[in-house]
């Protein structure tokens, strides 16, 4: 069987992930911070139903140690770097965003550099924040205005309101990928995902996960308000398939947007949410105007995926979330 490597395995997309590669017969090591944490127990629980005996081990690994991942990927077909901060406010944006981002990704690739004897393909986890910036005050290279996998990323910075940390951590974490990748005769494919959101698969992955904070937001309304605004959305399943999509076949290369086709506002959500569980306690979110200005053709076409529904991403989030025990809705 062939043998997979994912980083951050214990994290929202990196659990999913893993379920989806020992439901397809691979192999899967994956790297944790520290093996004893309740997070890798957590895991590997969850993940019995689908991984028959001596199908997934983990191993400890620290994204800013020089040489940690050399020994997990030992042997690797394949290399799913998902592993790298997703929070946006920090005390200190360099050293909290910036450093494990890019210091991370330049471990793992120097790591796969050692064995790219038997590693078919790289496969990394980047996102929507390295094509535009926090509020798209860059214009898309596209006439009719959507962006695209030919946008990167050239504004966001560490100044301003708010600092742009997370987009600029992924800005240069992928450039200092696909600069080792030609460095060193490494296939790389780049995944981009939009706003993940969708089913956790453990209570410690939606602890940790800021998306799953964001869907608290709405059905504990603290405070009796809900979260303002309007947001792309990609679905968690979505995102891991697309990766082992990116893997499998040998006709991908470049970025790959993964994202549902028009953002969502807050009374679209709470819309969805007061079908789905009636009798909560919420108020209407806020209307404001959608966007359809993201072109997630690319996928479809050439990797064949397709695109959850937001109705089911929600709905299946939100049932994952209270069955987890991570949230208690209130009703009326």
């Amino acid at each position: 069987m062939p043998l997979a490597v994912v980083t951050g395995c214990t994290g929202y997309v990196g659990s999913e992930l893993c379920r989806q590669l020992l439901k397809r017969g691979f192999n899967v090591r994956g790297t944790v911070r520290s093996i004893g944490h309740e997070r890798s127990s957590q895991l590997l629980n969850m993940l019995k139903e689908f991984a028959p005996e001596g199908s997934i081990d983990l191993v400890e690994a620290d994204l800013l140690q020089t040489g940690s991942f050399d020994e997990a990927c030992k042997d690797a077909d394949f290399l799913f770097h998902v592993a790298s901060p997703f929070v946006i406010f920090v005390e200190d944006q360099q050293q909290q965003l910036i450093d494990p981002a890019v210091t991370g990704t330049r471990n793992v690739m120097e790591a796969a550099a050692k064995h790219k004897h038997s590693l078919k393909r790289i496969v990394l986890t980047s996102s929507v924040a390295a094509v535009h910036d926090c509020h798209q005050k860059q214009i898309p290279k596209r006439a009719d205005g959507k962006w695209s996998e030919e946008d990167f990323n050239e504004t966001s910075t560490l100044e301003g309101s708010p600092p742009e940390g997370y987009w600029l951590s992924k800005v240069l974490a992928e450039k200092e990928a696909w600069t080792l990748a030609k460095q060193h005769g490494l296939d790389l494919v780049i995944i981009l995902p939009e706003f993940v959101m969708g089913p956790a698969l453990t209570k410690a992955a939606a602890e940790t996960s800021t998306s799953a904070g964001f869907m608290k937001g709405f059905l504990e309304a603290p405070d009796g308000k809900v979260p303002e605004g309007d947001w792309m959305f990609s679905d968690v399943r979505d995102v891991a398939l697309s990766h082992i999509l990116a893997a499998i076949n040998p006709a991908a290369s470049g970025r790959y947007i993964i994202s549902q086709p028009m953002s969502l506002n807050a009374r679209q959500v709470t819309d969805i949410l007061k079908a789905h569980l009636p009798g909560i306690a919420i108020p209407d979110g806020k209307e404001s105007p959608i966007k359809d200005n993201i072109d997630n053709t690319k996928v479809q076409t050439g990797l064949g995926l397709e695109v959850k529904p937001i109705k089911s991403t929600i709905t299946d989030m939100v049932d994952s979330l209270i069955s987890l025990g991570f949230t208690t809705p209130s009703y009326k």
